[in-house]
Formats: structure tokens, C-alpha cells, sequence
């Protein structure tokens, strides 16, 4: 039996590792191909709300969503970034409501699944605690 080297493009279509190669190396995308499920959200759609729990970590993939705090717009979350990452990092209530711009795919990853990303990851969960302290930095 012969085993073959994962990659990328063995988890995931082409235009989601075109959207995240920017931001994801090729082992962070086969981590991320094994631990999320893409999910197709219509333009309008909560991602996460204002204070509640937190129950996933998002990557945005394709399209585009606002950031909304104490019903004020304060960012926009390109593909790409990551939604929710606070609130699992920290156990606290979300910080936003993040909603859709316009019909979206997402990866969607359950906390436990999020940790196990993060400690396969080291460089990518740098990266998402730098991000999360300069988001909560902001608020």
C-alpha cells in the first residue's frame, strides 16, 4: 500500500486554497481541510452574535461580512480572516455580531476542533492570538 502526501488541493476545490494561500501556508490548509466543514451562508446571515457564547471559529472564504458593535459598523472580514477566534481563546461572550455581505462560504469549526488547528498550527495560532489581542485592544 502506498501512502501519498497530503495536500491542499486533496481536501479542499481550487478556489478555496486560491481565496486562503495568502494568508495559510499548505500545511495550515490541510489542517484546516480536516478539521472544518465549508458551509455556503446567505448574504444577511448572523456569524456570530453580540453576547452570547461562543460555539465556533469561522474562516471567511469567499465573500464578505460587517462587523457590528453595540449596533455601530466597525470592520469589514475578508477571505481569508478569522471570526470568533476571541470568544473561544478566552471563554468570554462574543465582542460582535459579525453578519454577511453578500452570499458567503465560510469553514466552520467546532471549539475542540479550532484547539486541535491551533496545536498543529504553532505559526498560525501566533497569528490568531496576535489578532485577537489587537481586536480586543480596539473594543
Amino acid at each position: 500500500m502506498f501512502r501519498t502526501k497530503d495536500t491542499p488541493q486533496n481536501l479542499m476545490p481550487k478556489r478555496v486554497t486560491d481565496a486562503l494561500k495568502a494568508n495559510f501556508s499548505d500545511q495550515e490548509l490541510v489542517q484546516l481541510g480536516r478539521f472544518a466543514t465549508p458551509v455556503e451562508v446567505a448574504a444577511g446571515t448572523n456569524l456570530t452574535l453580540e453576547g452570547t457564547l461562543g460555539q465556533q471559529a469561522l474562516v471567511m472564504v469567499e465573500g464578505s461580512a460587517s462587523v457590528i458593535r453595540n449596533g455601530e459598523r466597525i470592520g469589514t472580514i475578508n477571505a481569508g480572516e478569522i471570526i470568533g477566534e476571541i470568544a473561544l481563546l478566552t471563554g468570554e461572550l462574543r465582542m460582535a455580531t459579525v453578519v454577511t455581505d453578500v452570499d458567503s462560504t465560510v469553514y466552520a469549526m467546532s471549539p475542540r476542533d479550532f484547539a486541535s488547528l491551533l496545536a498543529l498550527c504553532p505559526r498560525l495560532e501566533k497569528r490568531v492570538s496576535t489578532t485577537a489581542v489587537r481586536r480586543m485592544a480596539k473594543a
